[in-house]
């Protein structure tokens, strides 16, 4: 069903997105940065409540893409016309419910959630949220129309527009906090414009019938809710699964904040450079639900194993390729974050800690959930991660990272690593999920499931 070309078409303009993504959002953090320190504090309280709830209309868009692929590999493309627009609407309309709730209820929602921050953090978070949160129906119909274009095999178009999408986001931040002074508002109001015009563009493009899925008569639209059924089936867990990693990332934040400066400076600087490191994996695994979908829609189980392979060996491959340029140029790197001595020897051991074993382990503890989710195999993975994450992760954070700490009335003496220990626990969480998941994917079990269409 696809040949080599076909998922290197697929796969490498993903990844040139990908670059292009982190490498402009480091530069759009150093303008923000500039407005000062209240400002980044009040824009990254903000960033995981966004997170959090960007979370709720993305996994209906996880969900619709599965739907829509398995119709494309089954030729209903009739059907898959049908799910499109269903997706489209449903997921733009709970962004619009989340962006009218919030926008009624922002700041005692952000006093409840960080009411000890200082009075100028909380401000500069209060102006940012009140302007991004007018985004969230477009960036739905923006993923929605990426999602789509990628299930149909074509990433270039994505790649593209994010860049552009990136180039009006810094332009925009360089004329409203440089030239205007508005601070964290104009942040907010670039990435608004930079959503509006990645909406607009994309929807456009969607109406060309010479796609395989297109919109048509969206003014017309009525809601079918065995469509939506089936959407929500992957949709749910997949939002399940995303909002348990974003609270356990949450937790492992505030243990990470008692640790000092220059463990707190380390944490941030490994934490960028490892998003370099799973750029081919996000990539291969978004290719995932394109390639097996499509064959799990088409019957083709033979052909669903076939690739899937092929495409966890390509991950470890260029998973080594990019740990093996970070290892020539992670030392340059961190000297350009102006570290103290501490943080800069902490970050560099983290580095190549996780470089090493995110080479070994990542693969098969991402990719075969994105092939179970392609295949509509998606509770197991859901409860494999919620449980590895709050047992491994977040448990063993605490007893590796911690010299004690106390539950109720009984103190528990921890092996106290600091910061090292919280990254051991993240490889432990990751060991768990590739053993369980393995283990899945050899048995089979996974290509039980009936086709979504």
């Amino acid at each position: 069903m696809f040949t080599k070309r076909d998922l290197l078409k697929m796969m490498l303009p993903t990844i040139i997105q990908n670059i292009l993504s982190i490498t402009l959002s480091t530069a759009d953090s150093i303008m923000v940065a500039s407005a000062g320190e209240a400002a980044v504090s009040g824009v990254s309280l903000v960033g995981t409540l966004d997170t959090l709830l960007i979370i709720t209309f993305s996994s209906l868009v996880a969900g619709g893409s599965v739907v829509v692929s398995h119709a494309l590999g089954n030729g209903d493309h009739a059907f898959a016309r049908k799910c499109a627009a269903q997706l489209l609407y449903a997921a733009a309309g709970i962004a619009l419910a989340i962006t009218v709730l919030v926008s009624l209820f922002r700041a005692p929602l952000l006093t409840l959630l960080y009411g000890s921050a200082e009075a100028d953090v909380l401000h500069s978070a209060n102006n940012y949220l009140r302007v991004i949160v007018l985004s969230f129906p477009l960036l739905a119909l923006y993923d929605c129309g990426v999602s789509l274009f990628r299930v149909m095999g074509n990433t270039v178009i994505a790649m593209i527009l994010s860049f552009v999408m990136n180039i009006i986001n810094i332009a925009g931040n360089a004329i409203f906090i440089f030239g205007c002074g508005m601070g964290t508002a104009g942040a907010a109001l670039a990435t608004l414009i930079a959503r509006i015009v990645g909406a607009a563009v994309i929807i456009f493009l969607l109406h060309n019938r010479k796609n395989a899925v297109y919109f048509e008569k969206l003014y017309s639209w009525r809601p079918d809710f065995s469509v939506i059924r089936k959407i929500l089936q992957i949709g749910v867990p997949h939002g399940l699964e995303s909002s348990m990693f974003q609270f356990g990332r949450l937790v492992m934040q505030v243990l990470i904040s008692s640790m000092g400066t220059a463990s707190i400076a380390a944490n941030s600087v490994a934490g960028t450079l490892a998003g370099y490191l799973y750029m081919p994996s996000s990539s291969i695994e978004n290719c995932a639900v394109t390639v097996v979908g499509r064959c799990v829609g088409a019957g083709e189980k033979k052909q669903a194993k076939k690739y899937a392979n092929m495409l966890l060996l390509w991950t470890y491959i260029a998973m080594w390729a990019v740990s093996l340029i970070l290892f020539i140029c992670m030392s340059p790197i961190i000297s350009l974050y102006d570290l103290s001595e501490e943080g800069a020897r902490i970050a560099l051991q983290l580095t190549v800690f996780h470089a090493i074993c995110t080479s070994l382990i990542r693969p098969p503890a991402f990719v075969f959930s994105s092939i179970f989710k392609a295949a509509g195999d998606v509770w197991y993975s859901l409860i494999v991660s919620t449980v590895s994450m709050w047992v491994v992760r977040v448990g063993c954070a605490y007893l590796l990272a911690l010299e004690s700490f106390s539950l109720g009335f009984v103190t528990i003496p921890g092996a106290g690593l600091g910061i090292f220990g919280v990254w051991i626990a993240m490889m432990g969480d990751w060991v768990v999920r590739a053993v369980l998941f393995t283990v899945r994917y050899l048995r089979g079990k996974w290509l039980e499931r009936k086709a979504l269409v």
